[in-house]
């Protein structure tokens, strides 16, 4: 398989061995150099390989992450808009975790309660019932230990993965 050519630094010239010449001192310097660029060269190919294969998992994530925030945004406006009797904590609870690690961040129970646009009370039962279901975990927080921070579970991403991934 040959280099890609949108890497145009890459020298493309076959390798020519040297053993056949005497070594001097500065033929070393020049073999280190030449090994360093050839190491470069290497290294710029692989991670062109790798970013090409993650290219459809990468716009993928992107483009759920960018119906997350819609989701989020039309509960908002709704609940604005209509009243509290359209609030949806537990929705707004996974949507808010989900678009925070997919930014690879956790949330303080506070933050999450104040997404949930209902009373603390209110978010801190579903928070407990979504615990209780799987779909999301408590951890301390490595700072501040009087902080407790929440994150979606594999079952938990899975399932707003899958409903996100709905057309």
């Amino acid at each position: 398989m040959g280099l890609p050519d949108t890497v145009p630094h890459i020298n493309r010239q076959p390798f020519q061995s040297t053993a056949s010449r005497t070594a001097g001192p500065e033929d070393a310097s020049d073999k280190d150099a030449t090994l360093d660029q050839i190491i470069g060269d290497l290294e710029a190919a692989l991670h062109l390989i790798i970013d090409r294969s993650d290219a459809p998992q990468k716009s993928r994530a992107r483009h759920l992450l960018r119906r997350a925030k819609r989701y989020r945004d039309l509960t908002n406006n709704c609940q604005a808009a209509l009243g509290a009797q359209f609030q949806n904590p537990p929705f707004a609870i996974l949507l808010e975790l989900f678009i925070l690690g997919c930014n690879g961040k956790s949330a303080p129970v506070k933050n999450i309660c104040l997404a949930a646009c209902s009373s603390q009370s209110t978010a801190l039962r579903w928070v407990q019932r979504l615990v209780d279901q799987g779909l999301i975990e408590r951890t301390h927080d490595r700072e501040d230990a009087r902080r407790v921070l929440l994150n979606l579970t594999c079952e938990g991403e899975t399932a707003l993965i899958k409903l996100l991934g709905r057309e």
